[in-house]
């Protein structure tokens, strides 16, 4: 079997009259099967389709496929298959195959978008696939300000939120997403009264510069309907230092846009000396000016003898993050709230930003813990949340 693939191919709008006579769309709750016209013979030469597939609300699809596109030389050159895994019907992120093979992928969202076409008049192709429902995802990445940081790539923190308050259209503070409807965050970020009347927040995703919106395609502003606070926050000293917000609409996950992965699987994991990753258009400096680009930076997780050093009152449910040696990358403000990923074959949220003294100076940071507070997300949201 020969399988060539390549990647984000650009299909013009040209292009994609191939599909006028034969364009569908379908929702799956179930199995389907999916051939190309009069299977098993072969389709016509010089025919052209598109199918999109809608799964239910926080699902995504899996397809497997064989393909069988004749090929008569070296080179792809008549008869192509297309998978958009966002669902875009443009299919401006689609990679396409030729040859003959297998294939098996899974959608970033719960559209997804599979597509033939021919323009030779005497060879043809022939395809199958199954397509079904595929079990919860969380913690992907487009690559699988924060003080001395440095600017990430389009898209590639798919949780990260950046919480708007409306009136001013300003980022104050960071946030992540969990599941569908929630965002996780610090209490403190919502202690002022400005900022806690959920109708002036907006939980922006697929951000990247907030000065424009022409660098990600999945930017969008969601409305707040509640943030909910730790019943024992404590504004003195900021112990359980969490909250959510909910947003009104469910969000819609897109290879820009996701959950991350809670931190299910590391409940009795100590990453003292772990390398972990902080995120957030905050200051570059204390007192500094704000990113307008999303920064990240490495950190390092401290013990917590060393951590108590300077926060004396240090809790189990907190955890501290270092610079690096020879650097000072750290969180500082309007960091606050958004994410400590660690990361390993997807992202997980360790922790929740929360305080430290001053910025970069070589000190750690104190953030909340976020295996220590699985049962009270789970409490206050009933939402069932994606373990991996």
């Amino acid at each position: 079997m020969s399988l060539k693939i390549f990647a984000l191919l650009l299909l013009t709008h040209q292009a994609l009259a191939w599909f006028e006579n034969c364009d569908h769309s379908y929702s799956i709750t179930n199995t389907i099967l999916l051939q190309s016209p009069y299977y098993s013979n072969r389709y016509p030469s010089g025919s052209s389709c598109r199918y999109h597939f809608i799964a239910p609300q926080g699902k995504t699809i899996r397809a497997k496929c064989t393909i069988e596109l004749d090929k008569p030389s070296s080179a792809c050159s008549t008869e192509f298959f297309y998978v958009a895994l966002d669902g875009d019907k443009l299919m401006k992120n689609s990679k396409y195959y030729c040859g003959s093979g297998q294939i098996e992928v899974t959608s970033y969202s719960r559209e997804m978008v599979l597509a033939y076409t021919s323009s030779s008049q005497q060879t043809a192709g022939r395809f199958s696939c199954t397509l079904s429902l595929a079990d919860c995802d969380c913690g992907w990445s487009m690559s699988s300000k924060i003080v001395s940081g440095t600017e990430t790539r389009v898209n590639e923190f798919p949780s990260m939120v950046a919480l708007i308050y409306e009136p001013n259209k300003s980022v104050f503070c960071g946030g992540t997403i969990i599941n569908e409807y929630y965002v996780m965050s610090a209490a403190h970020c919502f202690y002022q009264t400005m900022y806690n009347n959920p109708s002036q927040i907006r939980a922006r995703v697929g951000e990247h510069d907030v000065k424009t919106n022409a660098e990600s395609q999945y930017t969008r502003d969601y409305l707040v309907s509640s943030i909910t606070f730790h019943n024992q926050y404590s504004p003195t000293n900021d112990l359980n230092d969490i909250a959510v917000v909910r947003v009104s609409t469910p969000f819609e996950w897109s290879v820009g846009v996701g959950p991350s992965c809670l931190p299910y699987s590391y409940q009795n994991t100590d990453f003292t000396n772990a390398y972990a990753v902080i995120v957030g258009w905050g200051t570059q400096e204390f007192a500094g000016p704000v990113s307008t680009v999303l920064q990240k930076a490495t950190v390092v997780v401290d013990s917590a003898n060393n951590c108590r050093q300077y926060y004396p009152s240090l809790t189990t449910n907190q955890i501290c993050t270092k610079p690096q040696y020879y650097s000072n990358s750290d969180s500082c403000q309007y960091d606050s709230g958004g994410p400590v990923y660690y990361i390993g074959q997807r992202h997980y949220s360790l922790g929740v930003i929360s305080y430290g003294q001053y910025c970069g100076n070589q000190k750690p940071s104190i953030n909340t813990k976020v295996v220590s507070y699985l049962p009270w997300l789970k409490s206050v949201t009933g939402a069932d949340f994606c373990q991996k």
